[in-house]
């Protein structure tokens, strides 16, 4: 499934494929073997982790994964989840205008649908907090600029 025109120019124009290659590159999967991936998570810390760089996270159980507030401009709705299993972080960003998703998938899909010719971007792994706050920390700043980007249009 292609993306939307103006997803698929505001990641372009980001460097979305080199940015999160980079995250991936760094935190690869063979950064670390199954055993020494941090797989048991302490929700709190997790939420402390993201209300530190200015959201107001939930948990979803029935989906298990971590969400945060809609951010509202100009009539298009703003979010995104933080998935975390087995050790590797995904997240999905959304984006709806009067209900109807423009956006709503994992950005691990988003290098095939910029170009399907592209590889596909493994999720990034950790093994300790800190390593997961680092990668948090670098997915929603790619976010945020990906969200200042689309909006510019």
């Amino acid at each position: 499934m292609d993306l939307e025109g103006r997803v698929k120019k505001a990641l372009v124009d980001i460097g979305f494929l080199e940015k999160y290659g980079a995250i991936s590159q760094e935190y690869n999967p063979e950064h670390l073997n199954q055993e020494e991936r941090l797989e048991y998570l302490d929700g709190e810390e997790v939420m402390d982790i993201i209300s530190r760089l200015g959201y107001k996270p939930a948990f979803d159980r029935k989906e298990k994964f971590y969400t945060v507030s809609e951010i509202e401009r100009n009539g298009y709705e703003y979010k995104f989840n933080i998935i975390l299993t087995a050790g590797m972080v995904d997240m999905v960003w959304v984006i709806k205008k009067n209900d109807e998703l423009i956006l709503g998938s994992p950005i691990g899909t988003f290098s095939k649908r910029i170009d399907s010719k592209n590889p596909r971007i493994k999720k990034p792994v950790f093994g300790t907090y800190e390593e997961l706050e680092i990668i948090i920390n670098r997915l929603v700043k790619l976010y945020e600029e990906f969200i200042e980007n689309y909006i510019s249009y």
